[in-house]
């Protein structure tokens, strides 16, 4: 079954997560390109500050406050999308959470709020979705992560949630597809990302940090608006999403040694003081009090582009493989420093 996507300046595109980080930057890049958008999330004050500025540029955009967690919330937000706009094209479940904090000290409360944002916002978005856009088509693009693929000490809430999105996006695309049902399904998989992801997550380790390489959202953003208008199955976001599992797979005790002892709280707290407490619950339970932001605090370099992205999105399978080996061989030798 093919399925013909329009060209960016005729969609429109309903983002959730879109006060911040890569759904913010998705949003910038999308009505630039001519596209409309409507947004979703919690914080009503910075959708409306969002909603000023896209109509002082003369963007056409609209938003939602929504608790993606909510069904019911999603529901009216997409059926005010259609009301304004006439239809949706591409249907991005981007809102997200964390948890920076070992399995063992994390509350069940802290981790059903997760999931409840994490998978039953993907699963809630998704079903509204498909039942507005059975008939019409379009794309369903859920943002997963390389820790859909990968489980990280320290984020193992986060990572299982991340494996739950993409078990549930493989299986929505192949039952859509078993009903020729006309929509993509999609599955974005990011690395570590210049958000201000460590500063919203909850923490029970200080002030968590991004482990290197880190990207800009920008990059994210390209890589989601290109899938927008060229059909794609799923896509790596930077390098860690290509060469994490490929050494999940080959070289599994390898990949356990190095994570438990490159990826643990150490090495993903910021060093020196910091005034968050001992456990500061971020935006689990509430919006974050500032947004706005594309960028986070990141002190390292970012990366503005991804060449193993590129290379994927052409189809490049065999450069992909090359640098993929590359990067492999480097993890190799970090494996042997480690034990020496």
């Amino acid at each position: 079954m093919a399925i013909k996507l329009k060209p960016l300046h005729e969609q429109v595109l309903f983002i959730s997560g879109a006060t911040s980080g890569i759904g913010l930057a998705t949003v910038h890049r999308a009505v630039e390109q001519g596209a409309k958008v409507f947004m979703v999330a919690r914080n009503e004050d910075e959708l409306q500050k969002i909603q000023d500025e896209m109509r002082h540029k003369g963007y056409d955009t609209a938003f939602a406050v929504v608790d993606v967690a909510e069904i019911d919330q999603i529901q009216s937000a997409a059926d005010k999308c259609i009301a304004t706009f006439g239809r949706i094209d591409t249907f991005v479940n981007n809102a997200g959470i964390s948890i920076y904090s070992k399995l063992m000290d994390t509350s069940i409360e802290e981790a059903k709020r997760l999931f409840d944002t994490n998978f039953w916002g993907v699963v809630n978005g998704c079903k509204v979705a498909v039942s507005l856009m059975k008939d019409s088509g379009g794309v369903i693009m859920n943002i997963g992560s390389v820790l859909s693929n990968v489980a990280l000490p320290i984020q193992g809430l986060y990572s299982a949630s991340k494996h739950a999105v993409k078990g549930y996006t493989d299986a929505l695309r192949r039952e859509l597809m078993a009903e020729k049902i006309p929509i993509q399904v999609t599955l974005i998989m990011p690395s570590a990302i210049d958000t201000p992801y460590p500063e919203h997550a909850a923490s029970h380790i200080g002030e968590p940090m991004h482990t290197p390489p880190v990207y800009a959202a920008d990059v994210v953003a390209q890589a989601i608006l290109k899938c927008a208008m060229k059909p794609t199955r799923e896509l790596g976001v930077g390098s860690s999403s290509f060469l994490f599992p490929i050494m999940d797979r080959f070289f599994p005790r390898i990949q356990d040694f190095v994570m438990s002892k490159g990826y643990m709280e150490n090495n993903q707290r910021k060093n020196g003081s910091s005034d968050r407490p001992s456990k500061d619950p971020g935006n689990l339970f509430t919006p974050p009090h500032v947004e706005g932001e594309t960028d986070g605090r990141y002190e390292g370099h970012v990366m503005q582009s991804s060449l193993l992205t590129e290379a994927a999105e052409r189809k490049s399978w065999l450069k992909v493989s090359a640098v993929a080996g590359g990067l492999g061989f480097l993890f190799l030798r970090k494996f042997r420093s480690l034990r020496s």
